[in-house]
């Protein structure tokens, strides 16, 4: 669909729902703190 990354996302569709925004950017936090690593790659492999 050619979504970049989640705050493309986020910028886009989150304009139809501005009353959530708060809400919505604690949900994506959330669910990518689950998947995304908190640095680099590279630099968690060093570890």
């Amino acid at each position: 669909m050619g979504h970049a990354d989640a705050q493309m996302v986020f910028q886009v569709y989150g304009k139809w729902m501005s009353e959530n925004n708060n809400a919505q950017v604690a949900l994506l936090n959330t669910q990518l703190s689950e998947f995304a690593p908190t640095m680099p790659h590279n630099e968690a492999m060093k570890n």
